[in-house]
């Protein structure tokens, strides 16, 4: 029998997204997914069948299999799987290396079932949604509007007074609930894993700094909320345009959408611009960064159960002290991209130094980030078509047809329970679509500290208008910085 498409896989002939590895086994991401995080675990021994695997093998695939598990169950957020291992074309068996399939079972009926082949990759098709993605469950929200808020609130302003009024106070009572996490961690009540997570709060945020991250007041608090979302985020756009909502404030600026800390308030709020014809989202975040203007807590809604728990903590905190040390007023897209892009790089740094490769924080971590690619990607393409179709000189109607049929494939695709529109992937935009112009700022500036350094020094003059979306230009220009810098650098040493 030839060469498997495994053993390619195994040396690197053809691409995977892999997960886990170690000396006898790895895993890595199937390219035909019956199910969202399904993952193939496969042994390097070429053993065709599991009856004549050998003992060292099988004993190391018994051995990883559970964890493997229990991180796609918490990078999916489902509850159940299967564990398919098939030998023999007979069997159904279509590549001839051993391997098991763990097939997440998702809430909207995705997984397996018994029509599945997987020699035609037939599947069953549900409704659902997939990944909520990281901008639900750790969104970045920049409430700096909050100070707007009160200056408006002093001086009679008319900015929705109604908003204002639940921004000041819902921010108030936060700040009220938090307690010393040095109290919190000694308190004999606070649950252990709480105190836990809380404990590794000092090493991260001194991690951060070490890359010039400013943390300044952050985080030395904890609130326990008692509710599912710090705030609830409401943002709208224009039905046959990517132009958002804007809501300005004053000395903070501009903003793409607002934070409401009553979800009822937030669901009110998303009804009320879609009847005015915007397109609309509310959802919830768990945490939110006030850029400086507060000293942010840690909140109960950071803290997660599963082994991704300590990275999605590390991630938030260095995503929100990216906001405390980069804002640039007005311009929601570059804050969220690049708070986005230097606290995952940041982490996947930290998680392997902290933890180690192949421990149940870096599969975690790992197989999150990998299974958002392929959605990210796709939600990207259909805001490139549709930018297109908005662009076209075609009259009204015609655009909101193309964009219907757009929109249907994407949410086929990806099998979405929620339809997206133009205010959801206008906010995928916000915290993805400036990845390419950052890694060439970072190839640029050769390290993640002289990226942040640079991506400090931008105002609001470096933009080309509110609100810019296209960041392409904001790499080179990045990467001149630092050349600057280090040039600067060069001839201090040279006196």
């Amino acid at each position: 029998m030839g060469e498997t498409l495994f053993a390619k896989i195994l040396r690197g002939d053809i691409p995977c997204h892999r997960v886990y590895e170690d000396e006898h086994v790895v895993a890595f991401l199937d390219i035909n997914p019956i199910s969202r995080g399904h993952t193939l675990v496969i042994p390097r021994e070429a053993a065709a069948t599991l009856d004549v695997l050998s003992d060292d093998a099988a004993a190391a695939l018994g051995r990883v299999l559970p964890r493997i598990a229990r991180a796609v169950l918490a990078a999916t957020g489902a509850h159940h799987f299967n564990v398919l291992q098939n030998n023999g074309a007979p069997a159904h068996q279509a590549v001839f290396h051993v391997h098991f399939h763990i097939i997440p079972m998702h809430a909207d009926g995705t997984g397996l079932g018994l029509d599945w082949d997987p020699r035609t990759s037939r599947r069953r098709r549900g409704a659902g949604e997939g990944d909520r993605g990281r901008a639900v469950t750790r969104a970045a929200l920049v409430t700096a509007t909050l100070v707007g808020a009160l200056i408006a609130l002093a001086t009679g302003g008319c900015l929705m007074p109604r908003y204002l009024a639940q921004a000041s106070h819902g921010q108030l009572e936060l700040l009220a609930k938090a307690r010393p996490i040095k109290d919190v961690i000694a308190d004999p009540d606070t649950p252990l894993r709480t105190a836990l997570l809380l404990g590794e709060i000092p090493a991260i945020k001194q991690y951060g700094r070490s890359y010039g991250l400013v943390v300044r007041r952050n985080y030395n608090t904890y609130a326990a909320l008692g509710r599912p979302a710090a705030v609830w985020f409401v943002g709208a756009a224009d039905p046959v345009a990517f132009k958002p909502r804007k809501w300005c404030f004053p000395i903070v600026g501009c903003f793409a959408g607002l934070g409401w800390f009553d979800e009822d308030d937030g669901v009110r709020h998303k009804l009320a611009l879609e009847a005015a014809g915007y397109d609309a989202i509310v959802r919830p975040a768990s945490a939110y960064s006030t850029g400086g203007w507060f000293p942010d807590p840690v909140l109960s809604t950071m803290l997660g159960g599963g082994d991704d728990a300590f990275p999605e903590l590390a991630n938030v905190i260095l995503h929100e002290s990216v906001h405390a040390t980069i804002l640039v007023p007005d311009q929601p897209f570059f804050n969220e991209s690049v708070a986005t892009y230097v606290a995952d790089q940041l982490t996947d740094h930290w998680i392997e130094t902290r933890f180690g490769r192949g421990s149940p924080e870096e599969l975690a971590w790992t197989l999150g980030q990998a299974t958002g690619i392929h959605r990210t990607a796709r939600l990207l393409d259909a805001y490139k078509q549709l930018e297109a179709v908005y662009a076209s000189a075609d009259p009204r109607a015609a655009k909101l047809a193309r964009k219907a049929t757009i929109i249907d494939a994407l949410v086929a695709d990806l099998r979405m329970r929620r339809r997206p529109n133009n205010a959801s992937l206008t906010e995928t935009r916000v915290y993805n679509g400036g990845a390419d112009a950052l890694i060439v700022a970072h190839r640029a500036c050769g390290d993640l500290a002289s990226l942040v350094h640079a991506a400090r020094s931008l105002t609001r003059g470096d933009f080309a208008k509110t609100l810019q979306d296209d960041l392409t230009p904001i790499g080179p220009l990045l990467g001149r910085r630092c050349a600057e810098r280090t040039a600067r650098q060069s001839r201090a040493a040279a006196r």
